[in-house]
């Protein structure tokens, strides 16, 4: 099960990968289970919720294609576009923010897809 960051973000232990986020008092529940990765107390959690269908594909591969045009598009207006490969999943929680300020190209609305492509497809930790 993933682990809880904060309260409302779900990660992995140790990934700074975010894979749900609530904004409902209750919606993760914390069960006693810690453990410590790289220095960091994780709390195994849970969530339970409800998406509309249409918030919903299966076209995994669609929805990454959509992704890498961003990437493309939006890191190569300035620079030539990295590789994904080219950082970790951490690495990239740290550098998209980072650049985002300066640029407007934070992980935040249009850019969110695009950070999870990058981070799915970043170096091996």
């Amino acid at each position: 099960m993933p682990s809880a960051h904060a309260a409302s973000d779900l990660h992995d232990a140790g990934l700074r990968i975010q894979y749900a986020a609530f904004d409902e008092d209750g919606a993760v529940k914390l069960s006693g289970a810690e453990k410590s990765v790289q220095g960091n107390a994780w709390q195994a959690a849970s969530a339970e919720g409800w998406v509309p269908p249409a918030g919903l594909t299966q076209d995994l591969d669609g929805l990454w294609k959509k992704a890498e045009v961003r990437h493309a598009d939006a890191c190569s207006t300035c620079h030539g576009a990295p590789k994904a490969s080219a950082h970790t999943a951490n690495e990239w929680a740290g550098q998209l923010p980072k650049r985002g300020g300066r640029t407007g190209h934070s992980s935040a609305s249009a850019n969110e897809l695009m950070f999870k492509w990058l981070q799915a497809h970043a170096k091996p930790m």
